[in-house]
């Protein structure tokens, strides 16, 4: 290793009388300046460098063929860099830039790490190349330009990425990501986005016109911590995949044609759908919204959604069910404002959630078990199945109305109806216990007052080892109950098989 020191004449890289010690840098050399260097320009042959330090030089830096730095790079603020291509940084780096702008930064080789010892400026184009895998930390670096992300490029560090004026980033469809804060802070500029942008720390605008150039990607995958993401300029992203199985807070609205989600907990503001969303799993607080023509696609039965889902859209929202599977949703809250409803399989719902849907109906719905809120009456086109995993119990201001209703319980069950409130079938009930083990319990919230529980008189009925408590079916079908029951309090309930005084009476209890 030797030190090449430019000369007060200068000139171009490549050239030995370029170089007080006669001899082109290779890249085992570190290059250096003085206060009395002449300007040096890298053109026609690559140059290459091991460091470059150029404290103290007040004349031009021009690059137009790159410049290939293997270690530290220190720049004056008193110098000017010119130029049409990159620095491109292929080693561990610690860069003092001193204020000074870099007009092409590249970064080519795995593994490097580079250490930002004050804020670093790229007044063209910063590019990580694909292949790359560079830790940045330190400072921010200030792009006032352009950003470009190519494929398989891994991005970390501490460094936040600021990019602050009239320009694109880049993201050419990446399959890896940048782990770096990234900020849009472009005052009066414009920051086209093109290709997509995959973030695994967090994306946060401040200011700035955002647009889009084509199909763009936001890809939220792959961080250690909670995310942050407050992208509030109205853009509609082609697709959002959230892929990590941490916290994303979400900090303004995020708007997008699909959504894919893969296990997260998503915190904060709502996700707006205009087509469809593929879900593996997802919680939190997050409202997905529906407001256009899609699909809520699921792989397999075991995956659940817990956020919210307000549909809201003068499209058709379908609830697509692959033969061998459900849709599963838990714990949230179903809302229905607008729109034209298909579905196909089972949906089932389990846990503490909520309905309000109002003006649709569910095709085939499987409430397995846990407190079901109903917030205005629930209306099931087909078969409306409950307990199947545990006890149900509904509350809340309405009841349901379902063509068959069916219970068949495994182990004792028993399903809460909440008083007051009106259950209807109209074409088939099946309550079949079997014995002591599978008996059927329905009962009334209410230690007084009755639920109202309507089997349409047209309706066909299978009732077996069903108890009943507090339970009203004055409006509708008399419900025969199988020869073990126990009737408590209840209005057209009896036993077909060995009727007494007292079970005869109840079917006029007022």
């Amino acid at each position: 290793m030797a030190i090449r020191t430019i000369s007060n004449t200068g000139g171009t890289y490549n050239s030995t009388s370029t170089w007080v010690e006669g001899i082109v840098p290779t890249a085992a050399d570190d290059v250096v300046a003085t206060g009395t260097s002449g300007n040096l320009t890298v053109v026609g042959v690559v140059g290459y460098c091991k460091s470059i330090n150029l404290t103290g030089y007040t004349a031009t830096l021009a690059i137009n063929i790159t410049l290939l730095v293997s270690g530290n790079i220190t720049l004056s603020s008193s110098m000017t860099i010119t130029g049409t291509t990159y620095i491109n940084i292929n080693a561990n780096s610690s860069i003092t830039s001193n204020g000074k702008a870099i007009p092409f930064l590249a970064f080519s080789l795995n593994n490097v790490v580079i250490t930002l010892v004050d804020n670093m400026y790229i007044s063209n184009l910063l590019l990580f190349q694909s292949g790359a895998n560079v830790q940045m930390n330190g400072n921010n670096v200030y792009c006032t330009k352009n950003v470009i992300h190519t494929g398989f490029c891994k991005v970390s560090g501490t460094t936040t990425i600021k990019l602050t004026g009239t320009g694109y980033f880049n993201g050419n469809g990446v399959f890896d990501t940048i782990y770096n804060p990234v900020v849009i802070d472009a005052g009066s500029g414009t920051i086209t986005i093109i290709g997509a942008m995959a973030i695994g720390n967090s994306l946060i605008y401040v200011s700035g016109t955002v647009v889009k150039s084509g199909n763009i990607y936001l890809y939220l995958r792959g961080a250690t911590a909670p995310m942050t993401v407050n992208f509030s300029p109205l853009i509609t992203w082609e697709n959002i995949t959230i892929s990590p199985t941490q916290t994303i807070n979400i900090l303004s609205d995020l708007y997008c044609n699909d959504l894919n989600l893969s296990r997260p907990v998503l915190t904060g503001n709502n996700i707006i759908i205009y087509r469809s969303f593929f879900s593996l799993a997802s919680s939190g607080t997050t409202k997905l919204i529906i407001a256009g023509t899609g699909t809520w696609i699921t792989p397999d039965y075991y995956y659940t959604l817990e956020n919210d889902l307000i549909i809201n859209t003068t499209g058709t929202f379908t609830l697509s069910t692959p033969t061998t599977s459900y849709l599963n949703y838990f714990t949230g809250k179903i809302t229905y404002i607008s729109g034209t409803i298909v579905q196909n399989g089972v949906l089932n719902i389990t846990g503490t959630a909520s309905l309000n849907t109002s003006g649709m109906s569910f095709t085939n719905l499987n409430i397995t078990s846990g407190t079901i809120t109903l917030d205005s009456t629930l209306n099931v086109s087909n078969t409306l199945t409950l307990g199947s995993s545990g006890n149900v119990i509904f509350a809340g201001s309405s009841g349901f109305t379902t063509n068959i209703l069916s219970v068949v319980p495994s182990t004792i069950r028993t399903i809460t109806l909440k008083d007051s409130n009106t259950y209807t079938v109209n074409s088939a009930l099946t309550f079949t216990g079997f014995g002591a083990g599978s008996k059927l319990n329905i009962v009334s919230s209410s230690s007084t007052v009755r639920a109202i529980f309507t089997l349409n008189p047209l309706a066909t009925q299978i009732v077996t080892n069903t108890d009943a408590v507090r339970i009203d079916s004055g409006f509708g079908q008399t419900i025969a109950c199988g020869p073990t029951a126990v009737l408590v309090d209840t209005i057209n309930w009896y036993y077909p098989y060995s009727p007494s005084a007292g079970n005869f009476l109840t079917m006029f209890d007022n």
